[in-house]
C-alpha cells in the first residue's frame, strides 16, 4: 500500500533500473523540496530507503514510532516496513534512494535494531550526489552498487554530528516515544539517575525549555499531526498524548492553540 501526496516546489527524480538481487542497486533517487500537505504512508514495500535532510524538517512515522529528521540527519527505513513521512514545518528539503539487495536489507535490519533508524552527521550530501549522478548517466550497475556501499559505510563509520548532553538526548528520544505516558518531571529524572532539581537545571540549559514546556510542545506537535494525517477520534488522539479524560485535552489544547482539536481538523491542510 502506498498513499502519496507529492506537494513540492523542488521535483527532481530519476528511475536506475538495477536488477541484482543480493547486493544492493537502487531503482528510485532524488531531490525534493516539500511544501506543506506533502506525505508519504507506506505499508510493507519490497524496497529499502535512505532520506537526507537538507534543510527544515521532517517527520517520520516507523512502526508506531515517531523521529524528527532535522539537517543533515539521515533516516534508513527497511523493505516490509510501515511507515509516513512528511514537513514538520512549511518546507523540508531532503535526497533520497530506493534501494534493494539481501545483504544490504539484514545489515539495515540489525543495526536499526541495536541502534536507531536516524543517524546524525557533519556531512553526507556526497554520498547522495554521486548516487543520484549514477542514476542520471546510467552508470555501470558495478558502480552504482559501490554508491550504496559507500553510502552506508560512511553513516556506520563517519563521524556523527555533535547532540549535546547525552543524558538530556535520552530523554527527548524517551520523551518522543512515550507522549501517552505520565511524563512526570520526578520520573524523567529517576530515568537518568539524577535529582529532580539538578535535571531539570541540566534540561533548561541545554534545551531552552524547562522539561514540562517541553513535553507540552512535543505532546501538541504529536497531536496535531494526528489530527491532520489520520481519522482517529478525538478521544483515541487524547491517550495517545497522554490524557484519559477527553475533556481535560480538549482544554489543554484549547489554551495552546487557540482551537478546539476538532476545529483544527477541519482546516487540514493534508485534506
Amino acid at each position: 500500500m502506498d498513499i502519496r501526496n507529492e506537494i513540492t516546489s523542488k521535483y527532481v527524480k530519476y528511475f536506475y533500473a538495477g536488477y541484482d538481487k543480493l547486493f544492493p542497486l537502487f531503482n528510485w533517487c532524488g531531490e525534493f523540496v516539500c511544501e506543506k500537505g506533502f506525505f508519504i504512508s507506506r505499508s510493507n514495500p519490497d524496497f529499502s530507503m535512505a532520506i537526507h535532510t537538507l534543510n527544515g524538517q521532517g517527520t517520520l512515522m516507523l512502526n508506531g514510532n515517531r523521529y524528527s529528521l532535522s539537517k543533515n540527519s539521515v533516516a534508513f527505513l527497511c523493505k516490509n516496513d510501515e511507515y509516513s513521512y512528511f514537513p514538520a514545518g512549511d518546507s523540508w528539503h531532503f535526497k533520497f534512494v530506493h534501494f534493494k539487495g539481501d545483504v544490504v536489507h539484514n545489515i539495515l535490519r540489525e543495526t536499526i535494531a541495536l541502534r536507531s533508524p536516524v543517524f546524525a552527521f557533519l556531512d553526507i550530501n556526497g554520498s547522495f550526489d554521486n548516487i543520484i549522478e549514477c542514476a542520471r548517466i546510467k552508470a555501470d550497475e558495478k558502480y552504482a552498487a559501490e554508491s550504496i556501499f559507500k553510502l552506508l559505510h560512511a553513516c556506520y563509520f563517519g563521524e556523527q554530528e555533535h547532540i549535546g548532553n547525552p543524558v538530556i538526548y535520552k530523554i527527548k528520544e524517551f520523551i518522543k516515544s512515550n507522549l501517552s505516558a505520565d511524563l512526570s518531571v520526578l520520573e524523567l529524572a529517576k530515568q537518568v539517575g539524577l535529582s529532580r532539581p539538578y535535571f531539570t537545571e541540566l534540561f533548561t540549559k541545554e534545551t531552552g525549555v524547562s522539561p514540562t514546556s517541553y513535553i507540552t510542545e512535543e505532546r501538541l506537535k504529536y497531536a496535531k499531526e494526528l489530527l491532520f494525517t489520520t481519522d482517529l477520534p478525538i478521544s483515541e488522539i487524547a491517550t495517545n498524548v497522554g490524557y484519559e479524560d477527553v475533556s481535560s485535552f480538549i482544554r489543554f489544547f484549547k489554551k495552546h492553540m487557540g482551537k478546539t482539536p476538532l476545529d483544527l481538523r477541519k482546516s487540514n491542510p493534508f485534506s
